[in-house]
């Protein structure tokens, strides 16, 4: 199921910085072709709270309520069901499709090959390089993180995306862009490896209204809080991997694990070098050792399901979905969709819980560390998406 979209980069954005328009980026105002499918597959992976353990339905919830909010016709458009939702119910919906939507135009145009949320890359970062901010990095306003660090395949470049949403107006949308604008401004890498400041904000349109559904994209003016040297890289890079393994390990059934991965002495040593309590570091400490503790039993469990894709082999989950609604594609009905999502055996075999390294996860799962670029695919009502050949997630409609 394709859908088409009004895609417009706001090339005054770019000057006003004095940076130049990535050359991948379309020009002016144009049309976007999105499978659905594979936008909700991406919907399920980011939305997924890596450091929360025991949450199962997140990664969900995309194909459990959008397939049959969007209506048929080749623009993008939600169907008169959702017009009736209250407030609450589209401002999810809009938040979702936001981040949905965004991640995939761009990995399709920057070519990401790591990425992790952008609260969890700067709190790793600060508790690492012994720096804090006072109360609680910021989850809106001025001090927002962006919503996603992320890392080009090949060039190592990273970029810094902030998305946005909403189904109100194009006025909404523009204020959101400007919101967003003054938001993306935390943190500066070296100049070398320093990629794009995006804000992306989309509009989604109900159908049998006056404007069509239409994504906006710009360069923030920016000015950082947070400035990493080439010192600092291995630290980031170390962050980025650690934040993106989280969320793959809980789309394939180890949240105990991916809570350990990303966070392997629970703020220990961060809490000792702020000289806290000792009382507190204790508490601290006995919270990481039980953390550990569920990870090993967890993985020595091995409920999880193996399925092969081509010459790889993956561990991780298979669900059937009931839509709420059937979904009609290229003519044909379907009541429910198939779900696999796994990670490569090879790199959860070769997870050593006891000896997690909390400066280098390469050092102690070099498998996780084998990424490659981020690609989606879809025909006939089958849609995948992989992550180099570590992680593996497909949507298969029946």
């Amino acid at each position: 199921m394709k859908k088409w979209i009004d895609f417009s980069v706001d090339a005054s954005s770019w000057a006003a910085v004095s940076r130049a328009v990535p050359g991948t980026f379309p020009t002016g105002t144009c049309s976007f072709c999105f499978p659905l499918s594979e936008v909700l597959l991406i919907i399920g992976l980011v939305t997924i709270p890596g450091s929360a353990s025991g949450i199962s339905l997140a990664e969900y919830w995309a194909w459990l309520r959008y397939f049959s909010c969007v209506d048929d016709g080749r623009k993008l458009a939600l169907n008169a069901f959702c017009n009736e939702l209250d407030s609450h119910q589209k401002t999810i919906l809009s938040d979702d499709f936001g981040m949905g939507f965004a991640f995939y135009c761009m990995k399709e145009l920057l070519e990401f090959e790591e990425f992790c949320d952008g609260a969890y890359f700067e709190k790793r970062l600060l508790r690492k390089l012994g720096g804090h901010y006072i109360g609680k990095v910021a989850k809106s306003g001025a001090r927002k993180t962006p919503d996603f660090v992320c890392k080009s395949y090949g060039p190592d470049f990273y970029h810094q995306i902030e998305c946005k949403g909403t189904q109100s107006s194009y006025s909404a949308l523009n204020k959101q862009i400007q919101a967003g604008m003054t938001q993306i401004k935390n943190m500066s890498f070296p100049a070398a490896v320093s990629g794009e400041r995006i804000v992306v904000g989309t509009l989604v349109e109900c159908s049998g209204k006056d404007h069509d559904s239409k994504i906006v994209v710009a360069d923030p003016e920016w000015q950082a809080e947070l400035v990493l040297s080439e010192q600092d890289l291995p630290i980031a890079d170390d962050a980025l991997v650690r934040g993106m393994v989280g969320k793959l390990l809980c789309a394939a059934g180890l949240p105990s694990t991916s809570s350990v991965i990303m966070d392997p002495d629970g703020g220990v040593d961060y809490a000792e070098r702020l000289d806290l309590p000792d009382s507190h570091v204790d508490s601290l400490r006995r919270q990481a050792s039980k953390r550990k503790e569920n990870a090993v039993t967890e993985l020595r469990r091995g409920s999880m399901q193996q399925f092969s894709i081509g010459s790889g082999v993956f561990m991780g989950r298979e669900a059937v979905i009931n839509f709420n609604l059937p979904v009609i594609v290229n003519g044909l009905e379907f009541s429910s969709a198939i779900i696999r999502q796994g990670v490569e055996k090879s790199a959860i075999n070769g997870i050593s819980i006891n000896d997690i390294d909390s400066e280098d996860i390469g050092k102690s799962c070099p498998g996780l560390r084998r990424n490659g670029k981020i690609t989606s695919k879809s025909e006939n009502g089958f849609s995948e998406l992989r992550i180099g050949g570590n992680f593996y997630s497909s949507l298969e409609l029946i």
